[in-house]
């Protein structure tokens, strides 16, 4: 009988470092690994349209904020930019999502 790699595997194999989204204040924004549980409230987000919950599950509340509030001026596919290159460099981009083979960048 075949035999699976074991949880504790599994979780050290999917570990990724945090990534760094720089702002144009100067100040940058630290987004970490999103958690079993924060992944499920993105992609809730996701499919209902809330960007605003969106933002404060992937950058907390404060980053989320902040890139709320830089995103009112900015052109409207920014944000989508952004956070797909992030769950990108998580392996949870929906093109990624069930890919064993994916890695991070």
């Amino acid at each position: 009988m075949k035999r699976l790699k074991g949880w504790d595997q599994y979780v050290q194999d999917a570990k990724r470092e945090p990534i760094e989204l720089p702002l144009p204040d100067g100040e940058t924004i630290t987004i970490r690994q999103p958690t079993g549980g924060v992944t499920r409230r993105i992609n809730r987000a996701q499919r209902a349209g809330d960007e605003d919950a969106m933002c404060k599950a992937l950058f907390g509340d404060d980053g989320g904020e902040k890139l709320l509030k830089l995103f009112e001026d900015a052109p409207g596919s920014v944000l989508q930019e952004i956070v797909l290159d992030i769950l990108r460099e998580f392996g949870l981009a929906p093109d990624q999502v069930g890919d064993s083979t994916a890695s991070p960048t």
